[in-house]
């Protein structure tokens, strides 16, 4: 069984698409474990399990992924897909071929001012590994290609994987054209991340003439 760990927030638009492009690309049996705040229960039938609960998105994460493990086996997938990303080529054979050698694989968006981090818009690893390094998005600092320090989400699995010396396998952009150097990406031909659907569309890539405070941090932090 897979599991589908995903949020979304205050804005339906990307529940229908999500939904039909893993009706389309998964073949294996698969549930929809989402965070659905601010939207409407007329959409509770594109998941299996959901829940309004508010918090960071990094918190909605760690929350589902815990109720998943309620009911899950220790060898099944898990998945974390971002509210506005989804499959758009095939998934079982890549996602087999993902877990071949590395216990875990993600998105990291060298892109985004050289982000170093597992990104949440696509990971996968079994429930059982997930809960055995206690798996955690919680946000964690770095500075970036920048030179300034950030934190976001991913940051805090970033560093167990780190102190664990646990390689984890990369998952990377692939576009052949770039309408812009971080959103609208598509990842190894097989996710799709649109990369601002609930927020204002402003990446670290479009901070590099941002100013920064002494200590190097940014002037503006984003919340969603």
């Amino acid at each position: 069984m897979i599991y589908v760990v995903t949020v979304h927030w205050m804005d339906p638009k990307w529940i229908e698409p999500q939904h039909k492009s893993l009706s389309a690309h998964l073949d294996k049996p698969y549930r929809v474990f989402a965070s659905a705040e601010g939207i409407t229960s007329d959409y509770d039938r594109y998941f299996d399990s959901v829940t309004r609960s508010g918090g960071t998105h990094p918190e909605k994460l760690n929350a589902v992924a815990e109720r998943v493990s309620k009911v899950a086996q220790a060898s099944d997938l898990i998945v974390f897909l971002d509210g506005d990303a989804f499959p758009v080529r095939p998934w079982d054979g890549w996602i087999n071929s993902l877990l071949s050698q590395h216990p875990i694989a993600a998105v990291r968006r060298d892109e985004n001012a050289g982000d170093p981090q597992p990104h949440p818009s696509f990971c996968v690893t079994t429930v059982g590994f997930w809960n055995e390094i206690g798996g955690n998005w919680r946000p964690a600092p770095w500075v970036n290609a920048n030179g300034a320090e950030v934190q976001d989400v991913g940051g805090k699995l970033l560093a167990t994987l780190t102190e664990r010396s646990i390689a984890w396998r990369p998952v990377l952009r692939s576009n052949v054209v770039n309408v812009h150097p971080v959103l609208y990406g598509l990842y190894e031909q097989h996710v799709y991340h649109h990369g601002a659907g609930f927020r204002p569309p402003i990446s670290r890539a479009d901070e590099a003439n941002v100013p920064v405070s002494d200590n190097g941090k940014y002037l503006f932090l984003r919340t969603q």
